[in-house]
């Protein structure tokens, strides 16, 4: 299995949180990297607070990404838009995920 991103809906996120009770929430979504890159583009549209000092535009690939507010709404409302748009895919479809230099093509995820 590859790499998987966990998504924890908390509202208790401190530099000293802790991961394994975080990580047994209920309120947790997992998916895997290529989905996740196949839509990063679209999450660089939610300011997050990605250190305490640091807030950028979409999320932190390697950490936390603290969603607040009215950004935490466009992102419910970006994933229930991307859900809608994905449900018009048929059962068996491909998304170009990256770029392989040697071959000069499109690296194509097959997704079920």
């Amino acid at each position: 299995m590859g790499l998987v991103h966990e998504f924890i809906i908390s509202n208790d996120v401190r530099s000293d949180y802790d991961y394994d009770k975080l990580s047994k929430s209920k309120l947790k979504v997992e998916f895997s990297d290529d989905i996740f890159l196949a839509l990063f583009d679209y999450f660089e549209w939610i300011k997050v607070k990605k250190t305490e000092n640091q807030s950028d535009y979409g999320l932190n690939y390697y950490g936390i990404s603290e969603i607040k507010g009215s950004e935490l709404h466009k992102l419910e409302n970006l994933l229930n838009e991307l859900f809608r748009l994905y449900s018009l895919a048929p059962d068996d479809f491909y998304i170009k995920t990256g770029l392989d230099l040697e071959k000069n093509d499109f690296i194509e995820t097959h997704f079920l």
